[in-house]
C-alpha cells in the first residue's frame, strides 16, 4: 500500500479524525469535501474499494473539475480513529461492522449514512454497544461514472442525529461544525427517527418508480404517477404510526415532490444499481414497509408489488 504523505508527516500518536468507509458516490463526495478543508484530517479505508486508483476526479457543484488525492489507511489503523463515517449500501452495513469491530477503540463515533432502514441486526448492534452510533441523512445528489470519477449533481441538506450512546454538547457542536464546514448545511436532529421516516418515504416513492420506468427523478412529477405515489405513502404513513411516528399525506407528498423537482435530472440510486446489475436496496426501503406490515399484520399490496417488479427486472 502507498503510505499517505499525511501519515508520514503526522505524529504517530495523533488520532485519525475522520475515516470514511465506502467509496461509492456519497462516500467519495463527503471525502472530497472534507479533504478540501485543510483542518480536516480525513482518510478513506482502503479495505472497501473497487481497485487501486491514484486519485479522484471531482466535478463540483459549480461544474469545476478538481483532482483530489486519495489518502488511505488500512483496517488495522482504525485503532486511532475518532470518527468513522460508513457510506455503504444498507445490506452491506452488517458485514462492515463485523469486519472493523476488532480494531475499534472504546467510545468512538460511528456514523451511518445509507438509504433505507433496519440495517443493523442484533449481532451488529451488540458489536457497537460501546460506541456512539449516529445517523447521517443527506439529500445531496452525486453521480459516480467510474471508480475514480464523481460529479456533485445537486445541492441538498443533511441531518445528523444520535441513535445510541451519549454526546456532550461540546462534542456534538464540534462534529456538527466539521460537517457544516465541509459540505453545508448539516443540522443536528434530536429526534432523528422522524427524519429517517421522511427519508424512507422519499426513497419508497422515487427509487422504485424511477427504476421500474427507467426515468429520471423529475419524471415522477407526471400526473400519471399521482395515484401510485399516494398509495405508497398511505402504506408508509400507516406503518410509521405503528412505530410511533405521525406523518400526514399532504405534507409528506409535498416533501417527496419537492425532492423530485430539486433532483429532476438525477438518476436514483436504485435505477443506477439496476442498470449496473448491482444488488439494490429495495429490501431495506419498500421491503422495510413490507416487513413491518407483516409484523403488525397490516397488508402492504402497493409496496409488495413494487418489490416484485424490481426483482423481476433482474430476471429480464
Amino acid at each position: 500500500m502507498k503510505v499517505s504523505n499525511k501519515l508520514l508527516n503526522a505524529n504517530k500518536s495523533k488520532p485519525l479524525n475522520m475515516v470514511i468507509i465506502g467509496q461509492g458516490a456519497i462516500g467519495l463526495l463527503w471525502y472530497c469535501h472534507f479533504y478540501k478543508q485543510q483542518h480536516s484530517d480525513v482518510y478513506l479505508l482502503e479495505h472497501y474499494k473497487e481497485h487501486q486508483q491514484q486519485g479522484i476526479t471531482f466535478n463540483n457543484i459549480n461544474n469545476i473539475t478538481e483532482h483530489i488525492p486519495r489518502e488511505e489507511v488500512n483496517i488495522k489503523e482504525l485503532t486511532s480513529a475518532e470518527n468513522i463515517l460508513i457510506c455503504v449500501k444498507c445490506h452491506q452495513v452488517d458485514q462492515v461492522i463485523n469486519d472493523i469491530s476488532p480494531y475499534l477503540k472504546n467510545k468512538i463515533n460511528i456514523i451511518l449514512c445509507h438509504n433505507g432502514m433496519g440495517a443493523l441486526n442484533d449481532f451488529s448492534q451488540a458489536l457497537l454497544s460501546k460506541h456512539n452510533v449516529l445517523t447521517l441523512l443527506t439529500t445531496h445528489g452525486c453521480f459516480k461514472s467510474s471508480a475514480s470519477k464523481i460529479k456533485h449533481t445537486g445541492l441538498g441538506h443533511s441531518d445528523l442525529g444520535l441513535m445510541q450512546g451519549t454526546f456532550k454538547d461540546l462534542d456534538k457542536n464540534a462534529l456538527l461544525h466539521q460537517f457544516n464546514t465541509a459540505l453545508p448545511t448539516t443540522t443536528w436532529c434530536e429526534n432523528i427517527k422522524i427524519k429517517q421516516w421522511l427519508k424512507l418515504a422519499i426513497n419508497c416513492v422515487i427509487n422504485p418508480i424511477t427504476a421500474i420506468n427507467n426515468i429520471q427523478n423529475g419524471k415522477i412529477l407526471s400526473e400519471k404517477f399521482t395515484d401510485i405515489i399516494d398509495n405508497i405513502l398511505l402504506e408508509v404513513i400507516t406503518l410509521a404510526q405503528c412505530e410511533g411516528v405521525l406523518l400526514s399525506l399532504e405534507s409528506l407528498k409535498a416533501t417527496v415532490l419537492e425532492v423530485a423537482h430539486r433532483t429532476a435530472n438525477n438518476s436514483s440510486s436504485m435505477r443506477c444499481d439496476i442498470q449496473a446489475n448491482r444488488m439494490s436496496e429495495i429490501a431495506h426501503i419498500n421491503g422495510y414497509i413490507q416487513k413491518l406490515g407483516r409484523h403488525y399484520n397490516i397488508k402492504t399490496p402497493v409496496n409488495d408489488s413494487l418489490i416484485a417488479q424490481i426483482q423481476a427486472l433482474y430476471l429480464s
